[in-house]
């Protein structure tokens, strides 16, 4: 039992680059531009690309628990659909309070109503 419950509250593997398949309710269809997001351990960096903008920013991981903080991106402006999906992955970074991974190697971003705000899969699986 003690293995189970320190699995559960183990730290998930951010580290590397992400795919984000859905934000809220909505799923990312394949023919937009796939909004990625990069999580680099060493320096506690994050980086990546909303669909329209490219982000950057910083985040912080103690156990499970996980904020993204410091977003500065770029100003493009896109297609009505894309910019909301923008301000929708945007506000979920704001939103954020812990990650957990799948049994399908799936991360999901948790916020504080337990809710779920976004979901990744790794790049090149």
């Amino acid at each position: 039992i003690m293995t189970l419950v320190t699995a559960s509250c183990s730290r998930t593997d951010l580290n590397g680059d992400w795919k984000i398949v859905s934000v809220g309710s909505d799923d990312i269809e394949s023919t937009q531009a796939a909004p990625t997001i990069s999580f680099d351990q060493s320096t506690g960096l994050v980086h990546g690309y909303t669909g329209v903008n490219i982000f950057n920013g910083e985040y912080t991981q103690e156990g499970r628990r996980l904020t993204i903080s410091n977003i500065g991106m770029t100003r493009m402006a896109g297609p009505a659909e894309d910019m909301e999906l923008e301000n929708k992955i945007i506000s979920s970074f704001e939103e954020v309070h812990s990650a957990k991974m799948t049994d399908k190697d799936e991360l999901v971003f948790i916020g504080n109503q337990d809710d779920t705000l976004m979901v990744l899969v790794r790049k090149n699986q």
